[in-house]
């Protein structure tokens, strides 16, 4: 039976090591003093090819902040960033270059992260001008494949002329994941992308994200104050608190087993919440 076993797992395939942070530590300098703030302390985080990695931990935790580093917008203190196991160091002009189009952000604010000025046309075809993809180049191919993108996120084509704030939130952040998917990434990273929209909302954009990445196969680095978004969307989560992993495993072991004070505060706060929620139901 240990036979089986091991060649059992021996001819499953093992997901892809797409991004690795391995003992990242970021310092910030204070302004007009000579001290500086530790937003991240040694950490160590993976994220796999197609699968989910949620991150969760309360605001000012260093989950921004750790997630800039992994899409290169900020360079760590110390420690190493490996994509596909090659050091970010070590990575050519190209092969940066390949990375930025390969690693995209979803913003907390969906308004706010769009250009007021551009249309809904402009919004999305910005990743192929940027890129001076095939697309760019043929117009008509360029305007069937935004036009694909929006059908992708639900939304219709007659919205193409509007420009952002003529939108809705919700519309806003579908408008947004079409244009991440763009270059068809390999990771989006959604830095608390669903936390300024309704409930509702917030739902069907975490289904919407789930389909796309079924369809893409990207991967998602999701990073929330949300344990219970997190277990909806995430193949493993880690929990961040004051700037280091605290735990991490598999959405059933932290929302169920988990021993780490900072985890069972989270998930007290769920509780909290939904006795609530069934007060409210049961007396209207």
């Amino acid at each position: 039976m240990a036979h089986e076993t091991a060649d059992l797992r021996q001819r499953t395939p093992q997901p892809e090591t797409f991004v690795e942070a391995r003992g990242v530590t970021k310092d910030f300098h204070q302004f007009g003093r000579r001290s500086t703030v530790r937003a991240l302390d040694d950490v160590n985080l993976t994220v796999f090819s197609g699968k989910t990695t949620g991150l969760v931990g309360e605001s000012g935790s260093g989950k921004s902040t750790l997630g800039d580093i992994l899409a290169g917008l900020q360079v760590p203190t110390a420690g190493d960033v490996l994509y596909r196991n090659t050091s970010y160091a070590r990575l050519s002009a190209d092969e940066k270059r390949r990375l930025r189009r390969d690693v995209q952000v979803i913003f907390q604010d969906p308004v706010a992260a769009l250009n007021p000025r551009m249309t809904v046309f402009e919004v999305v075809a910005e990743p192929f001008v940027i890129q001076r993809s095939v697309e760019y180049r043929d117009r008509k191919r360029l305007s069937v494949r935004i036009e694909e993108l929006l059908a992708d996120v639900g939304l219709s084509a007659d919205i193409i002329g509007r420009r952002p704030q003529q939108l809705s939130g919700g519309q806003c952040q579908r408008l947004g994941i079409a244009r991440a998917l763009a270059m068809r990434p390999k990771l989006i990273i959604c830095d608390e992308s669903l936390s300024a929209l309704d409930m509702p909302v917030q739902v069907a954009v975490a289904q919407l994200l789930k389909d796309m990445q079924t369809k893409y196969g990207v991967a998602y680095l999701f990073i929330t104050h949300d344990l219970r978004m997190a277990e909806f969307m995430s193949d493993v989560i880690y929990v961040m608190h004051k700037g280091r992993i605290v735990d991490q495993g598999p959405p059933t072991y932290i929302l169920r087993e988990s021993v780490d004070p900072y985890v069972q505060e989270l998930r007290n706060a769920i509780l909290s919440i939904d006795e609530r929620r069934f007060v409210r139901a049961r007396h209207g």
